[in-house]
């Protein structure tokens, strides 16, 4: 489980890492597409409200961007 802030609110995700993880290995960078898929998937283990789909994607697109960012920095 990993916390994000979404809409100012800080929220709890269930499975998240591996989530990333999975994605983050086939190389997908992050666009509108994998938003989609990243919501539809964290879904399945989390309860997103209605109406928060887009706050929620824009966090997760965020996360997967960074958790990128991370893994290209020399060590």
């Amino acid at each position: 489980m990993r916390a994000l802030v979404i809409d100012g609110q800080r929220v709890e995700v269930v499975a998240l890492p591996p989530i990333l993880a999975q994605l983050r290995d086939t190389g997908r960078v992050p666009d509108e597409a994998l938003g989609h898929e990243l919501l539809a998937t964290v879904k399945i283990y989390n309860a997103v409200p209605a109406g928060e789909e887009a706050a929620w994607t824009a966090a997760l697109l965020a996360e997967y961007a960074a958790e990128g960012a991370k893994e290209s920095e020399p060590r």
